[in-house]
């Protein structure tokens, strides 16, 4: 392994034996022993022979549908689970947010899990005193440290493992979708850690099922389909190729998180663009934003309605327009195609926005295609001067 490698995965491979049938009881095994009845099962490879090298410093990101592997790798790299076949190398002190809290003693309080916890993460006695303040102040369970955990929501739970996951200060950050939920506030706060890992040319691994979040935070991206790695690069190319499978129906549009619908139209691929026609997902507010919705239809359809939809992150329905209100009428559409929808002046303040995109027939009730808030983009305010609420609505003040 050389000096500018953080991990090194050679070959790794994962099989799980699945039971099917198995003996209840000891009296039961010994019978069918004796019958040379043997329990059912069968093998699942959930990895099969992945090669990886992560330099340091680099953030990648792992992608691919439910149940593809993504998790499973990271719990290899993370050493919860031993690989069947290969071998894994770190150049560095590792820290895994896979299960935040998951080794917290319900029984026990904040403060003794932190101690508790933090000497599983290696930390010292007098390292956990020393940054005990910090933990405490980043979860926010100032008033509640001293309460058994298991009297803390969810919320608190997830707050309190992240602070003391980032605490240990580690040269490799493995994230696997815990920022997907929390609220809105808790999110903003761990995206800034992460950026400051970043800056401090620390070396992250995150799988998400945001892919507009990995294609903004990281430098290189790995697709994963059962099992397989099978796509690797810069992750707008590898977000690309990973679309255009979905599209079509390589990969089972039933395991797309926040999507569904008949599949007679797919949606191949949506893109932000501004209005120097660059391809982004930033932009300020007042600014153009057009968006553009590639389709394939594997058969004539006739009368679809294509819709949008812009939530906060907080999840408030913001608008939700489509090109039958508008008075578009599509006669049919048949094999690839592309609609464009152009909001010339976005009115939203700064914050981070969930865009849903869907195609239904023209009753608007059976979806063909429906992308439930899988995409995101970013507004700063600009030189616009307020900071409160939503909306930007232009105005004035006069003394009178």
């Amino acid at each position: 392994m050389t000096d500018n490698l953080a991990i090194s995965i050679h070959n790794v491979s994962v099989k799980y034996k699945l039971i099917h049938e198995r003996s209840l009881t000891l009296k039961e095994a010994a019978v069918n022993l004796l019958k040379g009845k043997r329990d059912k099962f069968e093998y699942l490879w959930a990895l099969k022979g992945i090669n990886m090298s992560v330099k340091k410093g680099e953030t990648v990101g792992i992608i691919g549908s439910n149940g593809s592997g993504k998790s499973t790798l990271l719990k290899v790299i993370a050493k919860i689970i031993e690989p069947s076949d290969g071998t894994i190398k770190h150049n560095g002190i590792l820290s895994a947010m896979i299960e935040l809290g998951a080794g917290f003693n319900p029984e026990l309080t904040g403060e003794e899990n932190i101690y508790l916890n933090g000497a599983i993460l290696g930390l010292s006695k007098s390292t956990i005193r020393r940054k005990f303040g910090e933990i405490v102040e980043f979860a926010e369970l100032e008033k509640f440290i001293d309460i058994p955990v298991k009297n803390y929501s969810s919320g608190m739970y997830m707050r309190l493992g992240f602070a003391l996951s980032t605490a240990v200060d580690p040269d490799i950050l493995i994230i696997d979708e815990i920022l997907a939920v929390g609220d809105e506030s808790f999110q903003r706060k761990c995206f800034r850690k992460i950026n400051e890992f970043k800056q401090k040319g620390k070396t992250i691994i995150i799988v998400s099922h945001d892919l507009n979040s990995i294609v903004r935070m990281c430098d290189k991206a790995y697709l994963i389909r059962d099992g397989n790695l099978i796509s690797e690069g810069y992750p707008h190319d590898v977000i690309h190729f990973y679309r255009s499978l979905i599209s079509k129906g390589e990969i089972d549009i039933s395991n797309i998180p926040s999507r569904q619908g008949s599949g007679d139209v797919r949606i191949k691929d949506v893109k932000f663009y501004n209005s120097s026609g660059i391809e982004t997902d930033s932009f300020n507010t007042g600014d153009m934003l057009r968006v553009r919705i590639e389709y394939y239809a594997s058969k004539k359809i006739d009368k679809p309605v294509f819709g949008v939809a812009i939530h906060s992150e907080g999840g408030a329905h913001i608008n939700g327009p489509n090109t039958k209100l508008y008075g578009l009428d599509i006669d049919f559409i048949q094999g690839e195609g592309a609609l464009e929808y152009t909001i010339h002046s976005l009115t939203l303040l700064e914050g981070g926005y969930y865009f849903t995109v869907a195609i239904f027939d023209y009753t608007c009730t059976q979806p063909y295609d429906y992308w439930d808030k899988c995409l995101k983009f970013n507004v700063s305010n600009g030189n616009i001067k307020e900071r409160y609420g939503i909306f930007y609505m232009p105005s004035e003040w006069k003394k009178i």
